[in-house]
């Protein structure tokens, strides 16, 4: 496993902490053995994008929270900044992308590219 794959089951920990809950509880609202949840929060299994998005809305967080070293959504995580040390992970043509399409000043022009 990846180093990102270590943040992200540290973070779901920490979130599913916050939260007040079991990893039987959160498991059982994801539909997902309490095994299978350990091996997330351990890093041992990746949590994929689908995944992600459930563990959002059972935490009640930002998909950013989960990307964090800190584990907490900042302003310029959701300005569109890319949160802290996922930035390396990311393909050099996909970020140059990104902060090309952030750089259209005008919105309807951006809009439009979608």
């Amino acid at each position: 496993m990846l180093p990102l794959d270590l943040t992200i089951g540290r973070n779901i920990r920490k979130l599913r902490r916050r939260a007040s809950l079991s990893v039987e509880c959160l498991a059982e609202r994801l539909g997902v053995s309490a095994e299978t949840m350990r091996a997330f929060e351990n890093g041992l299994r990746r949590v994929g994008p689908l995944r992600l998005w459930q563990l959002r809305r059972a935490l009640d967080c930002a998909l950013s929270d989960f990307f964090s070293d800190t584990a907490r959504s900042t302003a310029a995580h959701r300005a569109g900044q890319a949160p802290e040390g996922l930035e390396r992970h990311i393909k050099a043509q996909g970020l140059a992308l990104a902060r090309a399409f952030y750089q259209v000043g005008d919105f309807r022009a951006r809009v439009s590219l979608n």
